[in-house]
Order: structure tokens, then C-alpha cells, then sequence
């Protein structure tokens, strides 16, 4: 276990991930605040009309969150009442989460240890009939191998790859989050992409408690309160407000992955010559993510926050976590590669608006900590 700093003990302490804001998001949320129309309307049309644009999807649907986008698209795929999703552990909760929304079984599969993404030889292993769908996340936005993909459906986790070119591009849906530290953010939300109007029509309903028509598709003939209801949904929607954030940054994300990118190649240049890993290249760059040895990973997380600096760990397996009722050293013997590298990883602050002596910071922090 890590040390625990008292809050302000140390003053402000360097972020781990932050969002990026300019007059371009103010402005753009100001002119919906104005328009009178906050929720679902034009706004988030244009939102999704652009953002399928970006990543070379024909339809996009924005909704709440990434976690309600992986659960629709799992959700519109599920024709079953028992079954399983392969998913690695080595990622946050919601891919586990939205299976056991659906009844599913998790079932977790190792991962490449130079990729920290599925290892697709571990995932055809486990496919077989009772196989619902696959989610691989492209950890850190590296492209995950999905050679797979023509046997199984597959849900792509796009959480970290706003960015990664070809993500969301061999799965039959993809999930995107714009949590207010991802590549483009809203303050929070979700989109899933897909070439397939239907199962993109569906859960435009579904995520709209049901509803055939929203509001604003109605209030464009007028005001009709008619609507039917075929089957029962959510209310995990996207909104206007939200929407014009997301396009305010859509339009800025080159220029913010840019710097990503600098960021990462300063690290990348720094420290080269200490006892670490060095991350796998990103198509993304949403994290900065070093190895050391499992002795010394917690040791250095304590001497970062006493310099005011907050690094990470992406991620503590699942099978850490009660609710998935397993076992570690059961979890641990199945997938070692997985159980090797969480004990190693640290994340780095990395984020648009991390400024050069700030990184500075860190990186004499981590050369203080290796030659003493």
C-alpha cells in the first residue's frame, strides 16, 4: 500500500490528467445557453455527424457516458440469456460491469505484454458458442490486435483512442468516452460508432427510454406529443450542452494530441537511460505509462506525491475486485502476463495543458529517485 498524503500538506500537487478549456468550448456552450434548447437537439446531431466523420464510422449515437455506450451496443448484440464476454482485466470496471448488467459471464483473457491490450492468441483460445461478444481495449491508445474479429462480435473499447487511427474501425461497435480527462471531453459522456444503421437505430431508442422520436425530432414538426414505446430502454441520452463542448474539442484535437505527443517524446528523451520500461508507441497518447520493478513501484508512487506530483496505476485487475467473485491466486495463475505488469505500471501526468517546467518537475523527480 501507498503512503497517504494529507490534503494541502504539500500545496497543489501536479495533476496526473486534466481537460483542456479555451474560449471555444465557453463560447459554445454560452451560444447553447442562449438558444433555449439544452437538451437533445441540433447540437448533438452535428456532434455525431462529425465525430462518425473523424474516426470513419457511417452512424454515431452520443449518449452518457462510455459505460452506457459499451452496455447499449453489448445489449443490442445480446440475443441470449446465458453467455459469456472475454475482456482482459488489465481495464477499468465498466467492460466487466456492463456483462453482468446483460446476465452475462466475464470471462477475462491475458494480455500482450509489449501492447498491455488483449493478446488475441488468449482470446481465441476462449472463444466458443457460448461467446457473446469480445471487448478489447485499446489500452492507453494503442491499437489493439484484433485478428479475431471474423469470428466473434466484437466491441471495441475506444475509451483511450479518440486520436489512434483505425480504432473503431474493425469491430461491429465501437465506445468512446469523453470523461472530462479523455482526448476530447464534456464533462462527461459517451458515443458509440457503427456502419450498421439498425443496430445504431436501436440503440438511439434504447437510450432514450424506448422512445421512437425525441423530443427535438418532434419539436421540429411542430410539437407532437405522440410517440410509441416498442421496448423498454434507458435515459442515458447526450445533450446539447454537453454536444458543444465535444465539438468545440473535436475541432481542437489534432492540435491537442499534438501536444500529447510532445509531451510523450520529452518523457520518451528523459528517460531512456533510467531502469524503467518505456510505453509501446500511441496513436493517442491519453496515457504516459512507465514499467520498474514490483519493489520499486510503490516506493516511487510515495516519493512522487511527497513532490507534489501525482502519478498512477492503469489498472489494478478486476479480479481484485469482490464483485467479480474470483479468487486472485486462482486469477493470477490464469493470466500471469496480467498479473506481472500491474504490479509494475505507472502512469505519468500527461495532459494538454501540463507545462513544460511542470514536466520538468517530474522528470527530475524520477532521476532523484533513481541515482539516490
Amino acid at each position: 500500500m501507498t503512503k497517504k498524503i494529507k490534503s494541502g500538506a504539500f500545496g497543489k500537487f501536479i495533476k496526473l490528467l486534466g481537460p483542456s478549456s479555451s474560449k471555444e468550448e465557453i463560447s459554445a456552450v454560452t451560444k447553447v445557453l442562449k438558444s433555449g434548447w439544452w437538451g437533445l437537439g441540433p447540437v448533438t446531431e452535428e456532434f455525431e455527424k462529425e465525430f462518425a466523420d473523424f474516426v470513419g464510422a457511417k452512424y454515431a449515437v452520443a449518449l452518457n457516458s462510455c459505460t452506457a455506450a459499451l452496455h447499449l451496443s453489448l445489449k443490442v448484440l445480446n440475443k441470449r440469456k446465458r453467455g459469456k464476454v472475454i475482456l482482459p482485466a488489465f481495464t477499468f470496471v465498466s467492460d466487466a460491469a456492463v456483462a453482468i448488467y446483460e446476465g452475462l459471464k466475464v470471462e477475462f483473457a491475458d494480455i500482450d505484454e509489449k501492447t498491455y491490450c488483449l493478446d488475441p492468441k488468449k482470446v481465441k483460445e476462449k472463444i466458443d458458442k457460448d461467446t457473446v461478444a469480445v471487448i478489447p481495449v485499446h489500452y492507453g491508445g494503442r491499437l489493439a490486435d484484433i485478428d479475431y474479429a471474423g469470428k466473434v462480435s466484437v466491441i471495441e473499447d475506444c475509451a483511450h483512442a479518440v486520436g489512434t487511427r483505425g480504432a473503431g474501425t474493425r469491430g461491429i461497435l465501437a465506445a468512446w468516452s469523453f470523461h472530462p480527462v479523455k482526448n476530447v471531453a464534456t464533462g462527461d459522456g459517451g458515443m458509440v460508432t457503427t456502419d450498421d444503421k439498425g443496430l445504431a437505430d436501436r440503440i438511439r431508442k434504447l437510450g432514450w427510454l424506448g422512445i421512437d422520436q425525441s423530443t427535438y425530432d418532434r419539436e421540429k414538426k411542430g410539437y407532437s406529443w405522440e410517440y410509441q414505446i416498442d421496448e423498454l430502454g434507458y435515459k442515458c441520452h447526450s445533450n446539447d450542452i454537453m454536444s458543444s463542448i465535444g465539438l468545440a474539442q473535436l475541432r481542437r484535437v489534432k492540435k491537442l494530441n499534438k501536444r500529447r505527443k510532445e509531451i510523450a517524446a520529452r518523457y520518451t528523451r528523459e528517460l531512456k537511460e533510467l531502469p524503467v520500461t518505456l510505453p509501446p508507441r500511441s496513436g493517442s497518447w491519453h496515457l504516459y505509462v512507465i514499467r520498474v520493478g514490483k519493489r520499486v513501484r510503490n516506493k516511487l508512487v510515495d516519493f512522487l506525491r511527497e513532490k507534489r506530483i501525482s502519478p498512477g496505476v492503469h489498472y489494478k485487475p478486476l479480479y481484485y475486485y469482490p464483485v467479480f467473485g474470483m479468487g486472485v491466486s486462482e486469477a493470477a495463475r490464469k493470466l500471469p502476463v496480467t498479473h506481472k505488469v500491474w504490479q509494475e505500471v505507472l502512469s505519468l501526468p500527461i495532459y494538454p495543458d501540463l507545462t513544460y517546467d511542470q514536466q520538468g518537475e517530474v522528470i527530475r523527480a524520477l532521476k532523484k529517485f533513481f541515482s539516490s
